[in-house]
C-alpha cells in the first residue's frame, strides 16, 4: 500500500509485481475534517490578505466566491483585496470527490486622515511644538522632519504600523512678533464717560486689556493679544483730568422786583457754562452752574436772596374843601420807609398820591387819597319877571341844595336889581346872584310869516315875542284859509295883545306828456323836470328800464302845487327757446342752428359751427325783439385711442387667449388679422361704428425655448445665509424653483421657468457642511457695576470667533459667540447676570411753608434699603437731600427734595375810586398770585374803608390791606348859555366848572327852547343837572338898493330900502361901519358896491346884501360938434390899460370897440354919424378883487 499522508492506496501485487486489482482508499479526507474553521480577519483600505495552507484543507479543486478582489478564485489561497467589508465563501472537492464549504469574513476598515487641531496658518517665532503625535482621531505615529520653532516648514505625519490611516501633512507658517497699534485716547474729565478700548488693534490685533476702565484717575492700561496672534503687549495712558470748581463773586441781596443782572456765563477762574433755573426777581432761589460740555468741571451753586418788600403806611389825611390849606405829605412812612410823593399837592382836588420809596429801600409803592370837597354852587329857582310895582316875595335863605346864608341889597319891586347870596361862614360854597327883573308894559313884536301853500305845515307860531314875550295865540292854525291870528300875552307879561296874518295860497296840479311803452332794457329819456304848466320839481324813484314803475313827481319847494304821478310801462323779455342738439364725435356732420327759436323769436348765432370742439353758441334776438339772448351747447367728444393690457410673449404653439373686444375704455371693435401662436405678429383693433375712437395695435411676441443658466453655487457651513435663488437666470429667464434654499441639508433645486418664458427646466445642487456647537465655561452673576473681565474669543473645544455685544457690567446680557468665517460651528450663547442696583422708594415729603415742623426722613427706604440721608434738615430753604444706601447693599443712591415755601405777601390790583353809592365788585378772593383767602369787613360803597385779605389755611402766604376810596358825590355847575338865534351855534361843555366831564341829553337843537340835562361820566363824583337855553327864532329882513346919482353927477349916491323885522334898521356898505341912514353918499369907484341892512331893534335876524353898480359912466352924450360931451367913454378906465368896451345897438350889431385909455366913440359908424337913441356897452375890466369882471348897461345919443 502506498500514497501521502492523505491518500493512500491498496490492493493486490500480481506474479508480475504490478498492482493488480488495487483501489483507491482516501484517508484523512476533509469530508472526515471536523469543525473546519477558517478564521476571519481584519484589514486597511487598500491592503492586501493570504491565508497559509495549514488553513485550507487539501483538496482537488477550489472555488472562492464572490470573486471581486480575489486574485485567483480557484485555488487554496489566493491572495484577497477587498475594498470593503466581504464575506467569502470557499468550496473545495477532494479526491475522494467530498466537497465541504467554509465562510470567512474580511473586514475592511477605511483609511482614516490623521486631523490635528493647530492653528498652522499663525505661528509665532517661539511657540511651543503645535504638533500632536495622536490625531484628533486617535491616530498615533511620528512626525517628520524634527520641528524647528524658528522658521516656517512642512512637516509630515507617519502613523503607527497597525492602524488604518494615512499620512497627513501640517505647513506651519513661523510668523515674527508685531506691535499692536493703537490710536492715542484723547485726555478726559474726572467721571466723564470713558469708550470701552477697542479690543482690535489698528493693525488687526485682538486681545484684551487691563485694569477695568477707571474714568476717576489716569491709568496705564495694558493690551494683551489674544492667543494664536505674533503680537508683544502694548500699553496707552488714558489721562483724567480733575475736575475745577467753578468760583463766582457773591450776589449781593436785592429786594423782590428789583433788576437782577445776569449771572456771568464765565467764572472767576475762567469756567464757562450756563445757569438754571431762570432769573426770579421775586423769590430767594438757588441757582446751578453747569460747565460747558467738554470743560472739566464740577457743577455748582449761587443763592441770590430776594427780601420781599414792606407795605409803607401813612396816617390818613382829613378830607379838606377845595381851596383849604393842604400840609405837606410826610416823607418818611409810620413803619419808617423813605421816599416822596406825586404828584404835587392840590388843594383844589380829590387826588390819589403816590409814595415812591427812595431808591434801596426794599418797599412797595403807596398810595394816599386826599378828598377835597368841591365848593357848591348856591342854586336857587328862578324869580319871575314881574311889572313894575307887583308884589315881590322874600329870597329864599337856604338854596336848593342846601346852603344857608343871606341876600343883599333890600328887595325892590320898581327897579330891576341883582341880588348876592353870600354863604353862612364855615360851609364850603360860593357866594351867587340873582336878578330879578322889573319889566314895564310894552308891545309884543313877532316876525311876519311867509305866504303858504294850502296844506303846507305851518311852524307853530313862537309863544314868546322877538322882544322875549311869552303867550298864546288864538284861533288854532289853519293851513288851508288865510287866518288872522290874536296873540294873548301870559298873565306875568308887562305886555298887550297883537294880532299876525298868514296868507294860505291855493295849490295847482302839475301836467305832463305821457311817456310811450318800453321793452325791459330800453333806453329811457330822463322825465322832465318842468311840468307842462311850468312848475318845477324833482320825479322819484330812479328811473327804472327793467320793470313797470309809478313816478312821483314832487314839487319844487316854494311851488304851490300837489304831487303828481306818471306810469312807465316796461315790457319784459321772453327767453328765446330753442331744442338741444345731440353730442357729435369730433369732424361729425352738425346742422346749421334755426334762425328763429320754438317760441317764434328771430335772431343771429355766434360764433361760426366748429364740430371739432364742444362750443357754447349765443343766439342774439333781432332788434325790435323784446328777448333775451340764448346759449346753446353742443357736445363735441373727442376721439379716444383704445388701450388693453400688454399679451406677455409665449413660446412657439402655446395657447393664446382671444383678444379682448372691449378696450380698457369700453370702446368695442374687432381685431386682425387671425391670432398666430406661432410667429410674432402685429394685431389691429378697429372700433365699432359709432365709436369715437381711433384704431390702435398691439404686438405678440412669438419665442423658442432656451437652457436657463446659473453660477453653482459653493459649499456653506450648516445655518450659514444662504442668499435666495435668484429667479431670474443668468442668460434672462425667469420663474420658480421648487423649494426654498436649505442651509442645514445638501440638496438639488429644480428650477422651472414661467410659463411665458420659452426655456426648459434645469438643476442646481448645494452642499451644506454640518456645524459643532462651540463649549465655553459659565460666568459668575456680578452686581450692577463690577468689574467683568472680557470674554474668550476661543472655545473650550478651540473654537475662535467674537461677542457681541459688547460686555456690560450693568445689565444682565445674553452674548452671542458669533464664530469666524472659516469656523464651521454653530454660535453660542452665554448669560451674564447682573443683578440691578435697587432705587431706593421713599414716600415723598410734602411741601412745607418756612418754619414749619419737618419731620426726620426714614433710613429704611419703602423697597427695605437702609442708609443715611445729607445734609441735616433745615426747614427754611428748598432742599435737595441724598440717601447714600449702606455698604453691601445693591442699591444706587437716592434724592428727595423738600420744597420749603417762603411765605409770599399777598398782591391784587388797587382798586379804582369810586364815586359813593357806585356798585362796588366784590374783592378778589383769590390774589394775583393765585393766593386764595377771605376779606373782612364787609364792603361798603359808602365810605372810605380799609379791609384785610386773610389767606386760606394752607396758603404760604401774610395777611395783607386793600384800601378802597370812596368819592362823596358833589353837583356840577355850568356857567349859563345866554340866548341865541336860531341857527346858531349851541356849544355846551362836557366839563363842569368844578372839573367834572360827562356828556348833555337830548341832542343839542339850535331851533327851539330846549332843557338839557347833564349826566356825569361813569367815575366822575357828581350829580346830574339842568340847563336850559333859550332860542330866538329868526326875522327874515328883504332889500333893495338903486342908485340915485344924476349923469355926470359927481356925488354918486346909494338908497337902500328894507322891509321885516321890527321896523329900525341900520345899514352897511362895503363891509364898513353900520349906519341908520338908508342912503350913502360920494360913493366912488368904477365896481359893484355891497349894502347890507340889519334889524337895529332884533338881534335874531338874516342879514340880507345887495350889490349896486357905481360906474361913473355919461347916462347920455352930444356929438353935435359944439366942443361938449362930443365922445363918449367912462372916465374911471381912463388910466386902466386893460379895460376894454364894446358898444352896440339894441340888436346887438357890434358898432365900436376901445380901450378907454386909448379912445372914445364920437357916435358914428364905417364914418356915418348915428341917429338919437339908447345904445349899449359891455365894459371888461380887472376889480378891486383882482377878479375879471364884466359890466352891462346902455345910454342916450342925443343930437
Amino acid at each position: 500500500m502506498g500514497g501521502d499522508y492523505t491518500n493512500y492506496y491498496f490492493g493486490f501485487t500480481g506474479s508480475t509485481g504490478a498492482n493488480t486489482n488495487a483501489q483507491f482508499v482516501c484517508f484523512n479526507s476533509i469530508s472526515f475534517v471536523d469543525g473546519l474553521n477558517i478564521p476571519d480577519t481584519t484589514i486597511c483600505e487598500g491592503q492586501t490578505v493570504t491565508w497559509i495552507n495549514a488553513l485550507i484543507p487539501s483538496g482537488t479543486s477550489y472555488s472562492w466566491s464572490p470573486t471581486t478582489g480575489v486574485s485567483n478564485p480557484n485555488i487554496s489561497n489566493p491572495t484577497f483585496t477587498p475594498t470593503t467589508t466581504t464575506t467569502y465563501t470557499v468550496s473545495i472537492s477532494d479526491v475522494c470527490g467530498d466537497v465541504t464549504t467554509e465562510d470567512v469574513t474580511i473586514n475592511v476598515n477605511p483609511n482614516i486622515v490623521p486631523s490635528f487641531l493647530v492653528d498652522v496658518d499663525l505661528f509665532c517665532v517661539g511657540d511651543a511644538n503645535p504638533l500632536n503625535n495622536t490625531s484628533l482621531e486617535g491616530i498615533t505615529g511620528s512626525w517628520s522632519p524634527a520641528f524647528d520653532n524658528t522658521t516656517s516648514g512642512t512637516y509630515t505625519f507617519t502613523p503607527t504600523a497597525g492602524q488604518c490611516a494615512t499620512t497627513a501633512t501640517k505647513t506651519i507658517t513661523v510668523n515674527p512678533f508685531i506691535d499692536s497699534n493703537f490710536n492715542t485716547v484723547a485726555d478726559i474729565c474726572d467721571g466723564d464717560p470713558l469708550a470701552q478700548l477697542p479690543t482690535t488693534s489698528n493693525n488687526g490685533i485682538t486681545g484684551t486689556w487691563s485694569p477695568a476702565l477707571d474714568n476717576t484717575i489716569t491709568t496705564e492700561y495694558t493690551f494683551t493679544p489674544d492667543g494664536g496672534q505674533c503680537a508683544n503687549p502694548a500699553n496707552l495712558t488714558i489721562t483724567v483730568i480733575q475736575k475745577t470748581d467753578p468760583t463766582f463773586t457773591a450776589v449781593a441781596d436785592i429786594c423782590d422786583g428789583d433788576p437782577l443782572a445776569q449771572l456771568p456765563i464765565v467764572s472767576n477762574n475762567g469756567v464757562t457754562g450756563i445757569w438754571a433755573p431762570a432769573l426770579d426777581n421775586t423769590i430767594t432761589t438757588l441757582y446751578t452752574f453747569t460747565p460747558t460740555a467738554g470743560l472739566c468741571a464740577n457743577p455748582t451753586t449761587l443763592t441770590i436772596t430776594v427780601i420781599q418788600k414792606t407795605d409803607p403806611t401813612f396816617t390818613a389825611v382829613n378830607d379838606i374843601c377845595n381851596g383849604d390849606v393842604l400840609n405837606p405829605l410826610p416823607t418818611t412812612s409810620n413803619n419808617g420807609v423813605n421816599g416822596t410823593w406825586t404828584p404835587a399837592l392840590n388843594n383844589t382836588l380829590t387826588t390819589q398820591y403816590t409814595f415812591t420809596p427812595d431808591a434801596g429801600e426794599c418797599a412797595n409803592t403807596a398810595t394816599l387819597v386826599i378828598l377835597v370837597n368841591q365848593k357848591t354852587d348856591p342854586t336857587f329857582a328862578a324869580i319871575n319877571d314881574i311889572c313894575n310895582g307887583a308884589a315881590l316875595d322874600p329870597l329864599p335863605t337856604i338854596s336848593n341844595n342846601g346852603v344857608n346864608g343871606t341876600w343883599t341889597p333890600a328887595l325892590d319891586n320898581t327897579l330891576t336889581t341883582t341880588y348876592t347870596f353870600t354863604p353862612t361862614a364855615g360851609l364850603c360854597a360860593n357866594p351867587t346872584t340873582l336878578t330879578i327883573t322889573v319889566n314895564d308894559q310894552v308891545d309884543p313884536l313877532f316876525t311876519a310869516v311867509a305866504d303858504i301853500c294850502n296844506g303846507d305845515i305851518i311852524a307853530p307860531l313862537a309863544t314868546t315875542s322877538n322882544n322875549g314875550i311869552t303867550g298864546s295865540w288864538n284861533p288854532a292854525l289853519d293851513n288851508t284859509l288865510t287866518t288872522t291870528y290874536t296873540f294873548t300875552p301870559s298873565p306875568t307879561e308887562c305886555a298887550n295883545p297883537t294880532t299876525l296874518t298868514i296868507v294860505v295860497n291855493q295849490k295847482v296840479n302839475p301836467l305832463f306828456t305821457p311817456v310811450n311803452d318800453i321793452c325791459n332794457g330800453d333806453v329811457l329819456v330822463p322825465l322832465p323836470t318842468t311840468s307842462n304848466d311850468g312848475i318845477t320839481g324833482t320825479w322819484s324813484p330812479t328811473l327804472d328800464n327793467t320793470i313797470t314803475t309809478t313816478y312821483t313827481f314832487t314839487p319844487d319847494v316854494g311851488e304851490c302845487a300837489n304831487p303828481a304821478t306818471l306810469t312807465i310801462t316796461v315790457i319784459q323779455k321772453v327767453d328765446s327757446i330753442f331744442n338741444p342738439i345731440g353730442d357729435i364725435c369730433s369732424g361729425g356732420p352738425l346742422v346749421p342752428h334755426p334762425t328763429t327759436s320754438n317760441n317764434g323769436i328771430t335772431g343771429t348765432w355766434s360764433p361760426a359751427l366748429d364740430n371739432t370742439i364742444t362750443t357754447l353758441y349765443t343766439f342774439t334776438p333781432d332788434a325790435g325783439e323784446c328777448a333775451n339772448p340764448a346759449t346753446l351747447t353742443i357736445l363735441v367728444n373727442q376721439r379716444v385711442d383704445p388701450t388693453f393690457m400688454a399679451v406677455g410673449g409665449i413660446c412657439n404653439g402655446a395657447v393664446l387667449a382671444p383678444l379682448p373686444t372691449t378696450s380698457n375704455e369700453g370702446i368695442n371693435g374687432t381685431w386682425s388679422p387671425a391670432l398666430d401662436n406661432t410667429i410674432t405678429t402685429l394685431y389691429t383693433f378697429t372700433p365699432d361704428p359709432g365709436e369715437c375712437a381711433n384704431p390702435t395695435t398691439l404686438t405678440i411676441t412669438v419665442g423658442e425655448p432656451v437652457d436657463p443658466l446659473f453660477t453653482p453655487i459653493n459649499d456653506i457651513c450648516n445655518g450659514e445665509a444662504l442668499a435666495p435663488l435668484p429667479p431670474t437666470s443668468n442668460n434672462g429667464i425667469t420663474g420658480t424653483w421648487n423649494q426654498a434654499p436649505s442651509n442645514t441639508a445638501t440638496a438639488v433645486y429644480i428650477f422651472t421657468p414661467n410659463a411665458w418664458e420659452c426655456a426648459n427646466p434645469t438643476t442646481l445642487s448645494i452642499t451644506v457642511n454640518q456645524k459643532v456647537d462651540p463649549d465655553f465655561t459659565p460666568v459668575n452673576d456680578i452686581c450692577n457695576g463690577d468689574v467683568l473681565a472680557p470674554l474668550p474669543t476661543t472655545s473650550n473645544d478651540g473654537i475662535i470667533g467674537t461677542w457681541t455685544p459688547a460686555v456690560d457690567n450693568t445689565l444682565t446680557t445674553t452674548y452671542t459667540f458669533t464664530p469666524d468665517p472659516n469656523e464651521c460651528a454653530n454660535p453660542a450663547t452665554l448669560t451674564i447676570v447682573v443683578n440691578q442696583k435697587v432705587n431706593p422708594d421713599f414716600t415723598p415729603v410734602d411741601d412745607i411753608c418756612t418754619g414749619t415742623v419737618l419731620a426726620p426722613l426714614p433710613t429704611t427706604a419703602n423697597n427695605g434699603v437702609t442708609g443715611t440721608w445729607s445734609p441735616a434738615l433745615d426747614n427754611t430753604i428748598t432742599t435737595l437731600y441724598t440717601f447714600t444706601p449702606d455698604a453691601g447693599l445693591c442699591a444706587n443712591p437716592a434724592t428727595l427734595t423738600i420744597l420749603v415755601i417762603q411765605k409770599l405777601d399777598p398782591i391784587f390790583d388797587p382798586i379804582n375810586l369810586i364815586c359813593e353809592g357806585d356798585l362796588l365788585a366784590p374783592l378778589p378772593t383769590n390774589s394775583n398770585q393765585g393766593i386764595a383767602g377771605t376779606w373782612s369787613p364787609a364792603l361798603d360803597n359808602t365810605a372810605t374803608g380799609i379791609y384785610t385779605f386773610t389767606p386760606n389755611a394752607g396758603e404760604c402766604a401774610n395777611p395783607t390791606n386793600l384800601t378802597v376810596t370812596v368819592i362823596p358825590n358833589s353837583i356840577s355847575t355850568f356857567t349859563q348859555i345866554d340866548p341865541i338865534c336860531a341857527g346858531e351855534t349851541i356849544t355846551l361843555l362836557t366839563q363842569s366848572n368844578q372839573g367834572f366831564n360827562g356828556t348833555w341829553s337830548p341832542a343839542v337843537d339850535n331851533t327851539t327852547t330846549t332843557t338839557y340835562t347833564f349826566t356825569a361820566d361813569p367815575g366822575e363824583c357828581a350829580d346830574p343837572t339842568t340847563m336850559t337855553v333859550v332860542v330866538i327864532p329868526v326875522n327874515v329882513l328883504t332889500i333893495s338898493a338903486i342908485n340915485l346919482s344924476e349923469e355926470f353927477d359927481a356925488n354918486q349916491v346909494i338908497s337902500v330900502t328894507a322891509s321885516g323885522g321890527s321896523g329900525s334898521y341900520e345899514y352897511q356898505l362895503d363891509g364898513g361901519d353900520w349906519q341908520f341912514s338908508s342912503i350913502f353918499e360920494y360913493v366912488i369907484g368904477c365896481d359893484e358896491h355891497t349894502v347890507a341892512v340889519r334889524d337895529a331893534v332884533d338881534s335874531c335876524n338874516i342879514q340880507p346884501e345887495t350889490t349896486v353898480a357905481i360906474m361913473e359912466f355919461p347916462k347920455f352924450f352930444t356929438p353935435n360938434g359944439d366942443g361938449y360931451n362930443d365922445t363918449w367913454n367912462i372916465k374911471c378906465f381912463l388910466d386902466d390899460p386893460f379895460a376894454m368896451v364894446r358898444l352896440s345897438d339894441r340888436y346887438g350889431k357890434l358898432l365900436y370897440e376901445f380901450k378907454p385909455s386909448l379912445d372914445s366913440w364920437d357916435g358914428s359908424f364905417n364914418g356915418e354919424m348915428l341917429p338919437s337913441t339908447d345904445y349899449w356897452f359891455v365894459v371888461t375890466y380887472i376889480n378891486s378883487n383882482g377878479v375879471e369882471t364884466i359890466y352891462r348897461s346902455h345910454f342916450s345919443l342925443r343930437r
